[in-house]
């Protein structure tokens, strides 16, 4: 089951007043975003026939929502694209590219990790209790999840430099997790040659960084196997 939560932040901004059809889509929009490695953004497709079907609203209105969420919004807490929360894909119709995509992942990831961690907390708790009072412990369904490890303090051998060498220091926790998990130590020569031209590549230096992904996707999703664009020559055609 995919889903996403809602964000009081979404109900207490500049969106106030925009009607409940704007609100309902923003909520599709953060449910139905999907990361293209291609074009390295979060990217959701609006179909405004469909979502008046699944919506109840008129065509027209679905369209006027959509085109609410690409405009700018001076108001907007967010300094990206003039605060727009949508930007099209051109020629790709009825695609368009989520400008805080990125921001909305991370929280759900976050969210996601503490729900994991209190109910694995949880069912550790009452097998240890069922244990100390002589019982068998309770048949737990599903897969056993142990509660993920709280930071220590303890440095992780490799991750200092990756994480001095990387330009976007945003959520370090989650970054050092995948470090261990994907035992990125053992691809650190790799990583810091892939870093030396990445953090010079046009396509993470433009719109102030916007689409330099989080350390935790950069690893999880091994960029630095990315292969460098050629350099574009400048010259005359022979």
């Amino acid at each position: 089951m995919i889903w996403r939560k809602h964000y009081r932040s979404m109900y207490e901004g500049s969106m106030i007043g925009a009607g409940a059809a704007v609100f309902a889509l923003m909520g599709y929009v953060i449910s139905h975003q999907e990361y293209e490695r291609g074009l390295g953004c979060w990217v959701v497709r609006l179909n405004p026939a469909l979502l008046s079907a699944v919506m109840g609203e008129k065509v027209d209105v679905i369209q006027k929502a959509i085109d609410y969420l690409c405009a700018p919004d001076k108001n907007s807490g967010s300094p990206l694209e003039e605060g727009r929360r949508l930007v099209g894909l051109g020629e790709r119709s009825m695609e368009y590219r989520v400008v805080n995509g990125e921001k909305y992942q991370e929280m759900r990831d976050y969210e996601e990790r503490k729900v994991q961690n209190r109910e694995a907390q949880a069912k550790w708790r009452a097998m240890r209790k069922a244990g100390s009072n002589g019982g068998s412990a309770p048949q737990v369904t599903g897969p056993t999840v142990e509660p993920a490890p709280l930071p220590s303090g303890q440095s992780i051998e490799g991750f200092e430099q990756f994480w001095a060498a990387y330009p976007k220091k945003v959520a370090r926790f989650d970054a050092e997790r995948v470090f261990v998990e994907f035992h990125a130590k053992d691809r650190m020569p790799e990583i810091l040659a892939a870093l030396e031209w990445q953090v010079k590549s046009a396509d993470w230096k433009k719109e102030q960084g916007q689409y330099i992904p989080t350390p935790a996707n950069y690893l999880r999703d091994g960029r630095w196997n990315d292969v460098k664009p050629r350099p574009v020559r400048n010259g005359p055609n022979i």
